[in-house]
């Protein structure tokens, strides 16, 4: 197992957790891995990536080494939305010589501008109270975009994802590897043999049992959806330790995947986002999910529906999510109302500036209200122990054009270089420390968005 390079203490993620440390070090662009149970989306969690589950059958898993064929997918590890969109516009299609796979086709989501979570009671973070804030803070942040989050009743989903270990679908993995089982049962992991081993009890009947059973919460879940564009919820609910791990190997793999499980037995699609990070800095994560075939719109609203034709891929750059030097072009962060939809960004369209994604930073800075002069912005400020993450907007331009936008930024903002959660160095404007010792610290809202909107609520 490959070593978490966020947090060395702690797991790197699930089964596919090899491609996605691969890509958080900066070995590659992409990766693939593949999901049956969550391990294309917690190990995008713990490593700051973007993780697709697509439909099932949508990528062709000729070749894989199986798990549980009738739901294992292929996933993609990518570094934002567009080059997940990018990705899987090449692998997917329909592969004859795979029995699983399917024709392509691309429904839309509804017109909506709701959410649904599940309920307070149905969340768990096994302790957790530092994930459990992160969940919190993500959701204001989906709240401050203009998401309405409704709570949805997440039981025939809950149910859903106990069938898959303790029913008989474990007696799937098992016909996989029964021939080694009984020839080699001393070269499997204990974990593993207990798991594995336990497919050996259930019977053909156990099994048509349970495909009723499952049909059932099929049809039950599909009346949640009602209304909505997306059900929204946390990655994972905790971030094992090694020791913990080793401790107990199957408790805390089963609490990876309380919100994960569900997902192929109910043939649905989603996608893992960065959200942040909790109060002690380990990296936080939200999973959007919606009906199968809705693989490229869900994608197109967790990245904020902004993969437009005009939007920059960091494909096929490896060890930097910035486009390729040779185009002459430099990315740069924006805080404030260069941002898109705000006041200033008409300059930055007018440099012909392009939008990658929304970012975060890593935390070490602190946000200032700048009143003056108009229009009010915001002073990003490096002071590292007490800092905080801020949300920004990663754009590119053209070097030609940096000149353009240095013309349009006053004192006492200046370029500089600002650290983001997924480790990069991107140049962005800062403030003068001077200047933010008399000005107001809004790091709590998080972003400029947020502040904003709390500067207009208060208006008569």
């Amino acid at each position: 197992m490959p070593r978490n390079p966020i947090a060395p203490d702690r797991v790197p993620g699930g089964s596919s957790a090899g491609s996605a440390v691969s890509l958080s070090e900066g070995l590659v662009s992409f990766s693939l891995g593949t999901d049956t149970a969550g391990s294309g989306r917690v190990p995008a969690m713990f490593n700051k990536l973007w993780g697709v589950k697509p439909s099932k059958g949508r990528l062709s898993t000729r070749g894989v080494v199986p798990a549980c064929r009738t739901l294992d997918c292929v996933s993609i590890f990518a570094l934002n939305g567009l080059d997940c969109q990018t990705v899987l516009k090449v692998a997917e299609g329909f592969d004859a010589k795979d029995a699983y796979s399917q024709s392509t086709i691309d429904r839309p989501l509804p017109a909506s501008k709701k959410i649904g979570v599940p309920k307070p009671e149905q969340l768990m973070f096994f302790g957790d109270t530092g994930y459990e804030g992160a969940w919190n803070k993500a959701l204001e942040n989906l709240q401050s975009k203009g998401w309405e989050v409704v709570t949805v009743d997440f039981e025939p989903f809950l149910k859903a994802t106990r069938l898959l270990y303790e029913g008989p679908w474990v007696s799937e993995r098992t016909a996989v590897l029964k021939d080694f089982l009984e020839s080699n049962p001393d070269d499997f992991f204990p974990a593993t043999k207990t798991i594995i081993g336990g497919g050996l009890n259930h019977t053909a009947c156990d099994a048509f049992s349970a495909a009723y059973k499952l049909a059932g919460l099929k049809r039950e879940s599909e009346a949640v959806w009602a209304g909505l564009a997306a059900i929204v919820t946390p990655t994972a609910g905790g971030f094992p330790t090694l020791e913990e791990m080793e401790a107990d190997p199957i408790g805390p793999n089963s609490q990876l995947g309380y919100y994960t499980n569900f997902m192929n037995l109910l043939d649905l699609c989603a996608v893992a986002t960065p959200a942040g990070e909790s109060e002690s800095g380990l990296p936080f994560g939200i999973t959007w999910i919606a009906p199968r075939d809705t693989d490229k719109a869900l994608i197109e609203i967790a990245a904020g529906g902004r993969l437009s034709s005009d939007a920059v891929s960091v494909l096929p750059a490896t060890g930097d999510s910035r486009p390729p030097a040779e185009d002459g072009s430099i990315s740069i962060l924006l805080f404030g109302a260069h941002m898109s939809g705000l006041p200033l960004n008409g300059q930055v369209q007018a440099l012909g500036g392009k939008l990658i994604g929304e970012v975060q930073t890593a935390r070490k800075y602190r946000m200032f209200y700048l009143p003056e002069p108009a229009p009010h912005r915001p002073g990003i400020v490096r002071v590292c122990e007490t800092g905080v993450s801020i949300a920004a907007e990663e754009w590119i331009f053209s070097k030609r054009s940096i000149g353009g936008l240095l013309a349009t930024i006053h004192q006492p903002l200046g370029l500089g270089q600002l650290e983001l959660s997924d480790g990069r160095k991107v140049h962005g404007f800062l403030c003068e420390a001077a200047e933010a010792k008399t000005a107001k610290d809004i790091s709590e809202y998080g972003g400029w968005r947020s502040f904003s909107k709390s500067l207009k609520e208060k208006l008569p």
